[in-house]
């Protein structure tokens, strides 16, 4: 339930400050392979508005926590802008179209951690609007917040 509460209060107060509660805009998912990271795909993708990103992102079962990193870091380079992804393993059952379809940010969340049948993803990053990022490991501590339990 603190997870929850901590990812709504997140991703609340990305979308108050960034829109004002203005409307939002979900894009399409777009699935590719990104060439510096060989084995991933974002399979999903929602932006409310411009500022405010989620990403799911299936990953091969051997990479490691660096690759993961790197890979966040370098889709979350913009500044002002804020992000999370999602890591799931190769053969995960992963919301690609539920996320990229998402109403809002409360629909996100709810998908994320409450979807029957959905897979437990394996890293967490997050990045908020100052630049301050976080990546979890969810094998290693599947308590934290960023972590479905």
């Amino acid at each position: 339930m603190s997870k929850i509460i901590v990812l709504m209060i997140f991703l609340l107060f990305t979308y108050s400050v960034v829109n004002g509660f203005n409307d939002h805009e979900s894009r399409s998912a777009e699935i590719h392979e990104a060439n510096s990271a060989p084995g991933f795909q974002q399979l999903g993708y929602f932006a409310d508005g411009g500022k405010s990103h989620i990403f799911a992102v299936k990953i091969p079962v051997t990479v490691t926590k660096d690759q993961v990193e790197q890979y966040a870091r370098d889709q979350t380079s913009k500044t002002g802008q804020s992000a999370a992804l999602y890591f799931f393993e190769d053969g995960s059952e992963i919301p690609a179209d539920e996320i990229s379809q998402a109403e809002n940010l409360f629909d996100m969340n709810n998908i994320l951690y409450n979807k029957d049948g959905l897979s437990k993803w394996r890293f967490a990053f997050m990045r908020k609007l100052n630049g301050t990022t976080r990546m979890v490991d969810c094998t290693k501590y599947p308590q934290s917040d960023l972590c479905r339990t």
